[in-house]
């Protein structure tokens, strides 16, 4: 299996482990009740491009090992009571084109700038249409708006 898409549901609870999944691809758990710190179980899920966990309760930091996906390209956390500062290991994923930390209890320097010179700027809307479409009019229209200032 290498998508799995329970989004938008009500599971409640932490999130199951996914060691034996080793093929995952997209993983959309987003806009649940999940709760407890995101698993490391996650970390050996080196295919993973796609993870969306945001809308969520999830707590505890994010984890430094993140930087073990290394085909990640979206990373959604928003919405959730993640806190501490955020890790400078995201830094290492060069793949990343498209990430979403806001409404957390995030703090501390943000890496972002250091970030930005190791990350792709602008991104292929067409492998994201569908997804995207999904976020609604608004997310769209603030992408729309900074990808033209590129």
């Amino acid at each position: 299996m290498n998508y799995l898409g329970l989004s938008q549901n009500n599971f409640r609870g932490a999130i199951p482990s996914c060691s034996n999944l080793l093929a995952l691809q997209y993983i959309h758990l987003g806009k649940n009740r999940l709760t407890g710190q995101i698993p490391l179980e996650l970390s050996s899920c080196s295919s993973l491009k796609l993870l969306d966990l945001m809308g969520n309760q999830l707590s505890g930091n994010i984890p430094s090992w993140i930087y073990m996906l290394s085909n990640l390209t979206i990373l959604l956390l928003g919405g959730n009571n993640l806190h501490n500062p955020i890790p400078h290991q995201m830094c290492q994923l060069v793949s990343l084109n498209l990430f979403d930390l806001a409404m957390n209890r995030l703090s501390g320097d943000i890496p972002i700038p250091i970030c930005l010179r190791n990350m792709p700027l602008g991104m292929k809307m067409y492998d994201y249409h569908d997804y995207l479409w999904d976020l609604g009019t608004p997310f769209l229209k603030i992408l729309e708006i900074f990808l033209l200032t590129l």
